[in-house]
């Protein structure tokens, strides 16, 4: 499975050089105008607010068989669409297919909008495969090596992405954003940041839940106590080195508490819309929010199965959730 993604990794990687080559001109031209960053923890309702922000401030996303198949084949659009489109069904059949513990966690489509770690395939600069393929220190070693470079070919791929659009802004998100808020604010000058924020032990608890069933998947075998004690470990770190970076580089971060996106979505909606949208008139909560139930986990996460003990990660996290005022959830 590792050989067959690095393959299809630097095949990617041939498409967008040769995509590059003969589309400079063109390329030069396109700016990914003012584009907004989701980010917070895995598990912690960057899926669910993105999808707010799409639906209400009708700024496009990147749907899933986009970020699969983001480099263009062909010229006629129509015919390209549709050859991207098949290639990414047959990748999501494949994985439902062998993998069908893992999708009720987090429900796909073709038309879904999905995290962005999927462009940096491309360059291989995935910091999660810590996560999943249990590449030791490998995200360490990313971000201390080759980060900004990676990021720099990933406005490249936007900009592949966005030249067939009319409209060149987007909204964008994945939980790593967090830990690298410098390099997105020197890519992207005139971005937005919003860090969502929602109690650990929920994230922590559906995470690990997640990455040992990956781990499944990919092994055979996998052991929840560890890969609870790995998640409650690196959420902390991300943690730690967000704030840190937010601190010393004066990023402007736009925070948002999971809560009182559930409890009062207009008032939330309204406050982001304040300090994003060009025109702060009074938001229009669309219709198509209801429908966002679809991207809530199937599955109740039981502490005590995960090998997860609560009171040992609210202690963890206290500093955390008091700077940000972070609730439990009940």
């Amino acid at each position: 499975i590792f050989r067959a993604l690095l393959k299809n990794s630097l095949n990617k990687r041939k498409q967008y050089q040769y995509f590059k080559k003969y589309n400079t001109h063109k390329l030069k031209s396109i700016h990914v105008e003012r584009p907004i960053f989701v980010t917070g923890l895995p598990r912690s309702g960057t899926t669910l607010l993105q999808n707010l922000l799409i639906n209400n401030f009708h700024i496009q996303g990147i749907p899933f068989w986009e970020i699969i198949q983001p480099i263009p084949q062909f010229q006629n659009k129509t015919i390209d669409n549709s050859f991207r489109r098949i290639k990414s069904g047959m990748m999501l059949y494949m994985a439902k297919r062998f993998g069908p513990d893992i999708f009720p966690m987090h429900p796909t489509t073709l038309n879904s909008y999905e995290e962005c770690w999927h462009l940096f395939l491309i360059t291989f600069h995935v910091y999660n495969f810590d996560f999943q393929l249990g590449i030791s220190k490998y995200g360490e070693w990313i971000s201390e090596n080759s980060i900004g470079k990676a990021y720099e070919e990933y406005e490249e791929i936007l900009r592949i992405i966005i030249s067939t659009r009319k409209d060149h802004r987007l909204i964008l998100k994945c939980p790593e954003h967090m830990i690298y808020t410098d390099k997105i604010m020197s890519t992207f000058p005139n971005c937005t940041i919003i860090w969502i924020h929602r109690d650990p032990l929920k994230s922590i608890l559906s995470y690990t839940n997640m990455i040992y069933e990956i781990h499944k998947f990919y092994f055979g075998a996998s052991d929840r106590k560890r890969v609870a004690k790995f998640v409650s470990d690196r959420f902390y770190q991300m943690i730690k080195i967000a704030i840190q970076k937010r601190t010393e580089s004066n990023i402007n971060i736009i925070d948002v508490k999971y809560q009182d996106l559930i409890i009062n979505q207009r008032k939330t909606l309204q406050y982001l819309s304040d300090n994003i949208l060009d025109d702060s008139s009074s938001i229009q909560i669309s219709k198509e929010n209801q429908n966002l139930n679809r991207l809530k986990s199937k599955i109740y996460y039981n502490p005590t199965q995960q090998g997860i003990d609560p009171n040992t990660i609210y202690h963890k996290f206290s500093d955390y959730m008091k700077q940000y005022d972070i609730s439990k959830e009940i």
